[in-house]
C-alpha cells in the first residue's frame, strides 16, 4: 500500500508535468525564445537540487510534496495568462524547481 501511494502520486505528478512540456511549443512558438524558456526549467531544477537538503531538514516529505504540487498548479494557471518570454521563463523555472521534490 505504501509503495502504491508513492507510485500513484509520482505518476500523476509526472503526467501533469509533461503537459507543460507538450504545450510549451504552442505557448512559445519562436525557437530562440523556446530555448530560453526551457533552459529556465533546467536552471530551476538545479536550484531545487541544491536547496533540497536545507528544506528537507525543516519540513516533512508530505509538506514538501504538497508545496511542490501547489507551486506547479499556480504556475500552470499563471502560464495561461502570461504572454511575455521573461515571465514564462520565471514560471517554468518555478516548475523546474519543484521537479526534484
Amino acid at each position: 500500500p505504501l509503495y502504491r501511494a508513492v507510485l500513484i502520486r509520482g505518476g500523476i505528478f509526472f503526467v501533469v508535468s509533461s503537459i507543460l512540456l507538450a504545450l510549451l511549443p504552442v505557448k512559445v512558438p519562436e525557437a530562440d525564445d523556446f530555448g530560453t524558456v526551457f533552459s529556465f526549467m533546467g536552471l530551476g531544477a538545479i536550484l531545487g537540487v541544491f536547496s533540497f537538503p536545507r528544506i528537507a531538514q525543516r519540513h516533512t516529505r508530505e509538506v514538501i510534496v504538497a508545496w511542490a504540487v501547489g507551486v506547479n498548479a499556480l504556475a500552470f494557471i499563471a502560464m495561461a495568462y502570461v504572454t511575455t518570454t521573461p515571465a514564462l521563463g520565471l514560471l517554468t523555472g518555478a516548475v523546474g524547481y519543484t521537479w526534484f521534490f
